[in-house]
């Protein structure tokens, strides 16, 4: 049960593979999944990009707040009868990984944002399906509940594409 993006663009697979091979963040591959093929446009190129073997990384929102957090383990470390000078040297440590952990996440979910602008800016712009799969992802079968286009400028975070829509991005909204 995972997260895929898939996306159609006029360029080929070799061409976007081009623009991501330089991060070493994402990848792409080629999208078998015949349902998708009728809700993009005949001259589209299908293809999936992801971190690791799905999409999940790069949509995935942050935690609850880190107030929330911190309130959270400073409470499990009092019940564990820690003294208040071992319990904040903890929470300075988890604060520091924690701050890793946002800022690795953040890092294929930037970098996603950037590939796709950078693609709608191009010739044929961009059209864009997130599904969160439960099934194979070249046999589910993918109903696209609407359709909407958007100007490139407005495309500001993947995490705000939303779910099974086919999301057409260009310059201008063209």
């Amino acid at each position: 049960m995972c997260f895929l993006i898939t996306i159609g663009v006029r360029e080929s697979r070799a061409s976007v593979e081009g623009l991501v091979a330089d991060n070493g963040v994402l990848a792409v591959r080629s999208s078998r999944n015949s349902s998708l093929r009728s809700v993009f446009p005949p001259a589209d190129q299908l293809l999936e990009i992801t971190r690791g073997n799905c999409s999940c990384d790069p949509l995935r929102t942050t935690d609850s707040s880190l107030d929330h957090q911190r309130a959270r383990l400073r409470a499990q470390y009092g019940l564990k009868g820690w003294s208040e000078v071992k319990i904040s040297r903890a929470l300075t440590e988890w604060e520091s990984a924690h701050r890793r952990r946002l800022e690795a996440r953040a890092s294929p979910t930037a970098e996603l944002t950037t590939l796709l602008k950078g693609l709608a800016s191009r010739p044929g712009g961009l059209r864009v399906v997130v599904h969160f799969y439960s099934g194979p992802f070249d046999s589910e079968a993918v109903r696209v509940a609407r359709r909407a286009k958007v100007p490139v400028e407005r495309l500001v975070d993947v995490r705000d594409l939303a779910e099974d829509t086919l999301l057409e991005v260009a310059v201008g909204g063209r």
